[in-house]
């Protein structure tokens, strides 16, 4: 019985992989370092239609509320998506139609993929507009990080829809 219960274990232990947590920059700090402390939460409340939307560029299922912080015509989307296995939470600051700072926050995949947290990837994203249900221009591919660089390029774009709707 306890060789079994031992075997169980382990077994458990190896199927759930290794837990990697990376904070690089907290929630809290990335808001006051994008907005600045007069920063306003609020939650945009989606229709069923805009739901749709959401969903297709996530390529899931989003819910009908969306909390974000204005300043301003600056917003600032706190995002999560699945990379391979585990959410990739990021912080996205939108302004003008346009991303102005995209910034992972906590990269929970390990330890393949984390190259997106990199300032030379995510400065790619700066500039970068909504084309339909994409972002307006190419986001160069990590190799080994394909999963994890699709969910930031599907953050991005799900960020800047939401600011285009929030107005």
């Amino acid at each position: 019985m306890i060789i079994r219960t031992a075997i169980a274990i382990a077994v458990s232990v190896l199927l759930a992989g290794p837990v990697c947590a990376q904070t690089f920059q907290s929630p809290r700090s990335f808001i006051s370092q994008a907005l600045g402390s007069g920063a306003k939460g609020k939650v945009l409340r989606l229709s069923g239609s805009q739901q749709k939307r959401a969903g297709r560029i996530m390529g899931h299922g989003v819910g009908n509320k969306v909390r974000y912080w204005r300043r301003g015509s600056s917003t600032v989307w706190i995002l999560n998506r699945t990379g391979k296995y585990k959410p990739i939470t990021t912080g996205w600051l939108i302004s003008g139609g346009a991303i102005r700072r995209a910034r992972v926050l906590i990269y929970r995949e390990a330890p393949h993929g984390v190259e997106v947290r990199f300032p030379q990837f995510t400065s790619q994203f700066s500039g970068a507009g909504l084309s339909g249900s994409r972002l307006s221009r190419g986001v160069s591919n990590i190799s080994g990080a394909t999963l994890s660089v699709n969910s930031m390029k599907r953050m991005g774009a799900l960020a800047l829809y939401l600011a285009s709707i929030a107005r």
